[in-house]
């Protein structure tokens, strides 16, 4: 099976001998009390408590709200979907924290429209929400 990124974010069967595995790379931005992390690669199984400590860490380091923007993922499994559960159960236990999803339409927005992520995690594809004066560390 060919996995393709024609500019839309793919959640699907991935065999491993179609291709080499990619990675999953995080680039953090911060804007004051909030921040934006950028994926991009996979989010899968091997790496996606990269996310979720990544998530935390900001959180921990007096971030209030993180923006994750998934419009740059070429893929992703279960486990990644698992990661984008567990930073929304930190941020219940955790009221002053809060993250949105910021993707671009296509087969990962419909997956989370499927599994019904947007009725309890703050999902979006419009640009404005990641407008911000963003600095690297």
């Amino acid at each position: 099976m060919e996995n393709k990124n024609d500019g839309e974010n793919r959640v699907e069967k991935h065999n491993q001998g179609d291709k080499p595995l990619e990675s999953l790379e995080l680039r953090t931005l911060k804007d004051g009390s909030k921040s934006i992390v950028i994926l991009q690669g996979e989010l899968r199984h091997g790496n996606s408590n990269q996310l979720f400590d990544e998530a935390v860490n900001l959180f921990d380091s007096g971030i209030n709200h993180i923006i994750l923007d998934l419009s740059q993922l070429s893929y992703c499994d279960t486990a990644g979907l698992q990661s984008l559960v567990q930073i929304y159960k930190y941020t219940v236990s955790n009221p002053e924290k809060s993250f949105l999803l910021y993707i671009a339409e296509g087969s990962l927005m419909e997956t989370l429209r499927t599994c019904h992520f947007d009725k309890f995690i703050e999902v979006t594809h419009e640009k404005s929400a990641i407008e911000g004066d963003w600095t690297a560390d």
